[in-house]
């Protein structure tokens, strides 16, 4: 998720590979590292089920699409 005034990167969308359970909304000072191979998170299992579920929504077109594709998922 991208807070739009500062173009800046707020939240991830973060789900388990297995997808036994719904992908989880989460704030970016949880994420410890990131890597092509995945996210490390700063928090507990438990602590990631607690955080908010994501459902998508649909999809958005950047403003920047004129210059490149800037297509992305809409999440709450």
């Amino acid at each position: 998720m991208i807070e739009p005034q500062a173009y800046a990167i707020t939240h991830l969308v973060v789900g388990e590979k297995l997808r036994t359970s719904r992908a989880r909304i989460v704030p970016i000072d949880l994420v410890d590292a990131a890597s092509a191979k995945g996210v490390e998170l700063r928090c507990t299992k438990a602590q990631l089920d607690a955080l908010g579920e994501a459902e998508e929504t649909g999809v958005r077109t950047g403003p920047r699409a004129r210059r490149r594709p800037a297509t992305s998922a809409c999440w709450r």
